[in-house]
């Protein structure tokens, strides 16, 4: 699965069981700033370097922080609920 359809199964679970502003919220950090970078990713295949890379292209601080922490909901998510990998990629100190 890559991350677009692993976020969405995110967001509605996410959408049961938090408000639906902080659900907005973590729709459009995903589709402002996750999904046309990363969305046509596999999870299995998102490296340290990528994120770091991302990371680096955003202009403003709280938009990188914010789209980071949504990235690293939805991946830590994938690896609970759906064992897509074995680690990671986003505690590798990015």
């Amino acid at each position: 699965m890559n991350i677009e359809q692993i976020a969405a199964l995110y967001i509605a679970e996410k959408r049961r069981t938090r408000r639906a502003n902080t659900c907005d919220g973590y729709e459009s950090a995903l589709r402002r700033h996750v999904l046309p970078r990363l969305g046509s990713m596999r999870v299995e295949d998102v490296e340290p370097a990528d994120i770091q890379d991302w990371i680096d292209g955003f202009d403003l601080p709280g938009a990188a922080e914010k789209a980071w922490k949504t990235l690293r909901q939805v991946i830590r998510w994938a690896i609970r609920k759906l064992g897509v990998r074995s680690w990671d990629p986003t505690a590798a100190g990015v």
